[in-house]
């Protein structure tokens, strides 16, 4: 359980090392895992928790579905915990190294 409230809380937070925090879409690293958001309560979609924070939840699957063309694909990881053992044990991601789209605004 405390795995979990650790993803939950701090998982998200790890994935800004490449992102563009001035960009419409792009400045959230997403963890689309159908297996981890299930652990998650769906708070790997983190673009569009950002877009609409009221956003219920249950929602936020079939939300970022609707935007994920506009989300830069590197952005999007398969889990958390692969994300942290490529960038932080392997160091395969540094600062920079991602391509990004085009800010959308």
């Amino acid at each position: 359980m405390a795995l979990v409230i650790a993803i939950r809380l701090y998982g998200p937070k790890v994935g800004t090392v490449d992102c563009d925090e001035s960009s419409k879409w792009n400045h959230s690293r997403n963890f689309v895992s159908p297996w981890m958001n299930f652990l998650v309560f769906d708070n790997g979609y983190h673009t569009v928790h950002h877009q609409r924070a009221r956003l219920h939840w249950a929602e936020a699957r079939a939300a970022h579905e609707a935007v994920a063309e506009k989300i830069d694909p590197a952005l999007n990881e398969s889990s958390i915990p692969g994300y942290c053992w490529k960038t932080y044990v392997l160091g395969m991601r540094k600062r920079g190294e991602s391509p990004r789209v085009a800010s959308a605004t």
